[in-house]
Formats: structure tokens, C-alpha cells, sequence
């Protein structure tokens, strides 16, 4: 069973401030996992992606076929190059919460490249919502002067009935 499905890391934060780690797929947006450590993010997601996969043989459903990823040339390594001051604030940032900088600033990326992926998805919803309540209003105004119409043709006929003695 092909497992190699690629997935990215990211924090959210519940309501209540706790910060957890979640693992979403690719190719497979109901698969995901969910940890209070990246480890366990990842195992979560691995064993749901086994169920799932599970699922779809036992029940024939089409199975998505990992996407293919020229990744390869990527070493997970990066210099980065920041002011002193800089530094300096994410190293005290860094100390104050507990962790290296290195994960601190894995951190930030991800989410700020999440966060960027959400605000895009955000705004073509927003775009799709405007653009389906002008087609409704639009629609209602159609029907409005159709209506109208409708309305004005009954109430001729309702005037002759009324007013016999006139030629309609």
C-alpha cells in the first residue's frame, strides 16, 4: 500500500490559547493528524491515513495516487540572514517559550505560509459568496419585474370582471 503522500506541519491554536500541531495532506484533505508535539501530529496522521486507505479498498473507492514531488534537491537547510536587533528578539522569543530558534522560526514559517494559503482560500470563498448573492439578486429582481407584470395583466382582467359594463 503506497504510503508517500506528502503533507505539511503546522500550529493552530484552540479557543482557550493551546497550541497544537496539525499534519494535512495534499492529496487527501480529510486525512489529517493532530498532536501536541510534530511527532505525534505525524503518527496520527500516519495511522488515519492507513485507516482511510483501509477504507477505500474494502469498500472500492478510487484510491488518489500520490503526487508526484520534485523535492528531491531540497536539504531542509537554509542561512538566513537578519539585522542583530532581529536576532536578538527572536532569540529572547525563542528562550521565553522554551524552544531553539531554529524551531521557533519553523514555527513562524509554517504558520505564516498557512496562514497566507488560508487568507488566499478566504478570499476566493468571499469572491464565489459576492458573486453568488449578485446572481440571486439579480435573479430576484428578474422575477420582481416578471411579477409585476404578472400582477398588472391579473389586475386588468379583475377590473374587467368588476366593471362589466365596460369593453376590456
Amino acid at each position: 500500500m503506497n504510503m508517500d503522500y506528502r503533507f505539511e506541519v503546522y500550529t493552530e491554536y484552540s479557543g482557550y490559547g493551546d497550541k497544537v500541531f496539525v499534519v494535512k495532506y495534499f492529496d487527501l484533505e480529510n486525512v489529517i493528524g493532530v498532536g501536541d508535539t510534530i511527532d505525534e501530529a505525524i503518527e496520527e496522521a500516519k495511522e488515519n491515513l492507513e485507516v482511510y486507505l483501509d477504507y477505500c479498498k474494502e469498500n472500492n473507492i478510487a484510491i488518489p495516487d500520490a503526487s508526484v514531488h520534485e523535492d528531491l534537491d531540497y536539504s531542509g537547510k537554509i542561512t538566513v540572514r537578519m539585522s542583530k536587533n532581529l536576532h536578538k528578539l527572536v532569540d529572547e522569543r525563542a528562550k521565553k517559550e522554551g524552544v531553539s530558534i531554529n524551531l521557533l522560526l519553523n514555527e513562524a514559517i509554517s504558520q505564516y505560509v498557512s496562514n497566507k494559503n488560508m487568507c488566499d482560500t478566504i478570499a476566493e470563498v468571499t469572491a464565489n459568496k459576492i458573486a453568488s448573492n449578485m446572481q440571486e439578486k439579480f435573479d430576484e429582481l428578474y422575477n420582481y419585474s416578471n411579477l409585476r407584470e404578472q400582477l398588472q395583466t391579473e389586475n386588468k382582467v379583475i377590473r374587467c370582471i368588476i366593471n362589466m359594463d365596460q369593453a376590456c
